[in-house]
């Protein structure tokens, strides 16, 4: 141990201070537990919704279907199904590539920063326009999925 450390707890010792250190660190450390719960909470909420989605979209997409009065038959529940599993890993990795673009703006943030020369920081925005361009066309290919699903559906009601 450093002698600033002895010394720091000759302090704490010798003034009888144990107590309202040990209730200060327990504080902390249930403010620190409370927010790892809340994380865990909204992780679990996440993955439930998102991964639950697709299903939740197939089951209301059907019920809509048969609500309009459609027969509800093999040759349109399949191909829907099929188009719904194909939705299925766009949606899952959506809140991935959220959380990817916010750390990409940090990092871009931090670089940025760092950089605050007249031709780094045209560099940065540059990089930080490409970053948003490339959210976007992930953001257009979930859409694209769920128009495709959608004009299947439509196009097995006009058959019919």
């Amino acid at each position: 141990m450093s002698a600033v450390s002895c010394a720091g707890i000759k302090a704490i010792k010798l003034y009888a201070w144990e107590q309202p250190y040990i209730d200060r660190i327990n504080e902390l450390r249930e403010a620190e537990l409370k927010m790892i719960r809340k994380a865990a909470f909204y992780q679990i909420f996440n993955t439930i919704m998102f991964g639950g989605g697709p299903i939740l979209v197939s089951l209301a997409s059907f019920g809509a279907f048969t609500m309009l009065g459609y027969p509800l038959t093999a040759s349109v529940a399949f191909p829907a199904l099929a188009l719904f599993n194909l939705l299925r890993f766009p949606v899952m990795m959506f809140p991935n590539q959220i959380m990817n673009l916010i750390a990409a703006k940090v990092a871009l943030d931090r670089i940025q920063k760092y950089m605050q020369v007249g031709r780094c920081a045209v560099l940065c925005c540059a990089v930080l326009c490409c970053a948003v361009l490339c959210c976007a066309v992930l953001c257009c290919a979930v859409l694209c999925c769920a128009v495709l699903c959608c004009a299947v559906l439509c196009c097995a009601v006009l058959r019919q």
